[in-house]
C-alpha cells in the first residue's frame, strides 16, 4: 500500500514546529502532481481565477494563508468539485474574541482530487498547520 504524508504549514506555525519554514514537507515521496501557493490576496476573486486555472494540472494543491475562517471555507470547496478539502483557519480565536481589526491571516488547506486517493485522513488539526494522509 503506497501513501504520502501532505503537510502543509503556514507563517505562523513556527510557534509549533521548531526549526521548519513555511514550506511543504512529504513524509513519503509521491508520483502525483503537487502545487504548493501562498493565497495572501486583497483580491480573493482573482484568486480563486487562478486557483481553478492551475487545478487542471495538479492532483494537489497546497494553500499556505488562506485567510479564511471556518465559516467561509465553502469558498474554496465549492470552487473545486473534483476535490476533497482539509482546512485549518487560524482565525477562529480571534473571530471568539470579537476583535474585528487588522487583515486576516493564517490558515491552511490541502485539497486532493478525488480520483487519486481512496482514502485521506486529517492527521493535524492545530490553527497553522494541516496534514492529511493518503493512501493510494
Amino acid at each position: 500500500m503506497q501513501y504520502v504524508v501532505l503537510i502543509c504549514l503556514s507563517a505562523g506555525s513556527k510557534k509549533y514546529v521548531t526549526r521548519c519554514s513555511p514550506v511543504t514537507y512529504f513524509l513519503q515521496p509521491a508520483r502525483q502532481r503537487i502545487k504548493n501557493t501562498y493565497c495572501m490576496s486583497k483580491r480573493p476573486f482573482l484568486f480563486l481565477l487562478y486557483l481553478q486555472r492551475i487545478c487542471k494540472d495538479y492532483d494537489v494543491l497546497l494553500l499556505q494563508e488562506t485567510w479564511l475562517s471556518n465559516a467561509n471555507c465553502h469558498i474554496i470547496s465549492d470552487a473545486f468539485p473534483d476535490f476533497s478539502m482539509y482546512h485549518n483557519s487560524a482565525m477562529e480565536d480571534r473571530l471568539q474574541s470579537g476583535i474585528r481589526h487588522g487583515h486576516p491571516y493564517g490558515g491552511t488547506a490541502v485539497l486532493i482530487r478525488n480520483s487519486i486517493c481512496r482514502y485521506r485522513q486529517l492527521l493535524v488539526t492545530c490553527p497553522d498547520i494541516c496534514g492529511v494522509k493518503c493512501v493510494f
